[in-house]
């Protein structure tokens, strides 16, 4: 499936669409027949203003905006006659720039209908210019809803200038080994400058950053506890692994699977450790990148790197080994199990016959006879007595 394909998996011409935030890349168009609204930050003639001097976009593909918002909680753009009544939000790049992602959330919630359906392509930390940056977790997100948060922070805006980097001289960038790292902005002084300008008021003029930082085991965790804490109410629809700098997700707009809360704290592990593995994919990409003098001129640096991956590649072959091992000996045992079972079920068969013999009365006299004649004294001895 394209990108588009599974942005739209399940979905129809039929379906009353918002796509949030298009500009000049909009998913659906209604020149195509799509029954589509937009929402974006600015009308029409402003975007295509903004983006009509940027390389290699098309300004004919952006479409008369329908919603503009302006500030405050996304369904304060949306009349009132149109709220709860969309059977689909799409939002590509959308969620990692909202100041309060749960208010995000339980906006669209309002918005949709019920057991409506919210697509998301979200940018992947571990393939765009958020490379170093640390993964978002809920209590994150949480200190941002407690805030009421509608400017990014000041701590963001210092990240935002002081760790953006290129790789391969690239923004964004797919599964490969990273051959080489390079900054995208500014240095830390800069950065610093910025920190201080920041203002972060509701009254505050508008920066746009990345607030926050996502694999897709992170994002699911998120969710999972954002679901059981009763702060949103959405149940996952589908799921498309990262291709090049994103993962897609589809999301129902309804109340999640409550798990108990054993089974609530082994799927938090099973993220956590999911997420710790996606890390190392990426840090997996350093390592197989790195030549001579690409850590910074480090004496044997290169040499123990590519020991360490030679190490790593040989445990991992033991390792390999060791499941097979481990599976042949479970699968030897499961079948002396069986063959244990078959002779106890042949055991059985045999004491139940014997019992239903021994009650035939013909054979309990037998029985008896012989049982006298074996006790009885052989002849020769009784005469010699």
């Amino acid at each position: 499936m394209d990108r588009k394909a599974k942005l739209l998996a399940g979905i129809g011409r039929e379906h009353k669409i918002l796509e949030i935030g298009p500009s000049y890349n909009p998913t659906v168009t209604r020149r195509d027949g799509w029954n589509v609204f937009s929402l974006d930050h600015a009308p029409a003639a402003e975007l295509r203003k903004h983006y009509g001097s940027k390389p290699g976009v098309d300004v004919s593909r952006i479409e008369e905006v329908d919603f503009v918002w302006k500030g405050g909680p996304l369904e304060s753009a949306i009349p009132a006659e149109h709220l709860g009544t969309f059977d689909v939000i799409i939002a590509s790049h959308v969620i990692e720039h909202q100041p309060n992602f749960v208010g995000f959330f339980q906006s669209i919630s309002r918005i949709l209908k019920p057991g409506g359906l919210l697509c998301l392509a979200v940018p992947d930390k571990r393939f765009c210019f958020d490379f170093f940056m640390p993964v978002t977790l809920t209590g994150d997100v949480l200190e941002a809803a407690f805030a009421e948060s509608t400017r990014h922070t000041k701590r963001s805006r210092y990240h935002h200038s002081a760790y953006h980097v290129l790789i391969n001289k690239n923004s964004t960038w797919t599964q490969a080994p990273i051959e080489e790292l390079s900054w995208r902005r500014d240095n830390i002084h800069v950065a610093k400058k910025a920190f201080d300008a920041h203002q972060t008021g509701p009254e505050a003029p508008y920066f746009d950053l990345h607030a926050w930082y996502f694999t897709p085991a992170h994002f699911k965790l998120i969710l999972l506890e954002l679901g059981h804490l009763d702060l949103i109410q959405f149940s996952e629809e589908a799921y498309f692994g990262p291709a090049g700098c994103e993962f897609i997700i589809s999301l129902r707009n309804t109340k999640p699977q409550r798990l108990n809360e054993a089974a609530l704290q082994a799927r938090r592990l099973e993220l956590l450790t999911q997420g710790l593995l996606e890390i190392r994919e990426q840090s997996d990409f350093v390592l197989q990148g790195m030549g001579p003098g690409a850590t910074g001129g480090e004496p044997g640096a290169p040499q123990a790197i590519s020991l360490e991956m030679e190490v790593r590649k040989k445990l991992e072959g033991r390792v390999d080994e060791m499941t097979h091992e481990v599976a042949d000996m479970a699968a030897q045992l499961a079948a002396l199990k069986r063959e244990l079972a078959a002779k106890e079920e042949s055991h059985q068969q045999l004491h139940a016959a014997i019992k239903r013999w021994n009650r035939r009365p013909w054979y309990s006299r037998a029985l008896h006879k012989l049982r006298d004649a074996a006790l009885r004294p052989p002849v020769s001895q009784t005469a010699g007595s």
